[in-house]
């Protein structure tokens, strides 16, 4: 197994294994559980984005190392 296979692989596992952010629990008034709602999916999206960064990073640095 190359280096950059490694390193691909390393950080495939690291990406898959981030939690999602916590889900609000609901407060029962309708105008904060839609504001906690929006909140959480915004963090959801950032979570899905930062997971596609690591993701994409760490396979051009393992195809630069050869993998």
């Amino acid at each position: 197994m190359s280096i950059g296979s490694l390193v691909d692989l390393i950080g495939q596992g690291f990406a898959a294994i981030r939690s999602l952010p916590t889900a609000p629990t609901s407060s029962g008034d309708a105008a904060t559980d839609m504001a906690n709602l929006v909140l959480y999916q915004t963090a959801l999206a950032q979570h899905g984005k930062s997971d596609e960064q690591i993701r994409t990073a760490v396979h051009i640095i393992g195809k630069l190392l050869g993998a």
